[in-house]
């Protein structure tokens, strides 16, 4: 089978009202922060699976789906994965969980790919479960290949809002799709490296007691971010 995983990080940033409502601190996340965030961790962690990506949307800017889904189309690629956070109006409230959109319950292709991937992001997040739906989502309709668009969490409850917002909650989310895509391909899941370069930074930092002179040759002059990060692992 041919594995090339199409990614979209659903709403752009310029996307209106789509964000949290104003945390107690009156700061608020735009939607395509967790989106973004998502699909560059899925992005790496595909990759150390040998399985190749397409990030149909890079731009900066709200990229028409029309154009996602003919980049994803034309790249001939096997799966479509849509990462979205939900809301339920614009306030604060108890709306919570997670749940997978794919087009029709009937196509068993589509499926089986939706059940692989809600399945892990279900056991890994712990968040209730909304189950697999049907709906008529441009994305999922016009795609060459099955698709599936995943609602993470709900912006508009405050709990699920933190965690949308977290570096680990983020990475534990790429993580579970990779592996509900590794078992859609029937590959082994190979296991992923989530540590962060400022993170491995902190643990040389630490455990070293370099200063910054020291930590600037290490990162500009000597070691490249995976060797920093592979050996602040070996430091742990």
């Amino acid at each position: 089978m041919n594995k090339i995983v199409a990614l979209d990080d659903g709403h752009g940033i310029e996307t209106q009202g789509k964000r949290t409502p104003l945390f107690d601190d009156g700061s608020y996340m735009k939607e395509n922060e967790f989106n973004e965030a998502v699909m560059l961790y899925l992005k790496e962690y595909l990759t150390a699976q040998n399985i190749d990506v397409l990030t149909v949307a890079p731009e900066k800017t709200d990229t028409p789906l029309s154009t996602r889904i003919k980049r994803a189309n034309e790249a001939g690629a096997s799966i479509y994965i849509s990462i979205h956070a939900n809301a339920y109006g614009s306030n604060w409230n108890e709306a919570n969980g997670f749940e997978t959109y794919v087009y029709d319950l009937d196509d068993k292709n589509t499926m089986y790919l939706a059940q692989c991937v809600h399945g892990a992001c279900i056991g890994d997040t712990g968040l209730r479960n909304r189950g697999i739906k049907e709906d008529g989502f441009y994305v999922l309709i016009n795609s060459a290949m099955p698709a599936i668009l995943l609602e993470c969490g709900f912006m508009t409850n405050k709990v699920e809002a933190e965690l949308l917002r977290s570096d680990s909650y983020r990475k534990m989310v790429a993580k579970a799709i990779t592996k509900g895509i590794c078992k859609y391909y029937g590959i082994t899941y190979k296991g992923v490296n989530d540590m962060t370069v400022e993170e491995a930074k902190n643990i040389i930092r630490e455990k070293c007691g370099f200063d910054e002179n020291t930590m600037n040759y290490l990162s500009y002059y000597k070691f490249s971010d995976s060797l920093i990060i592979r050996l602040a692992e070996q430091m742990k």
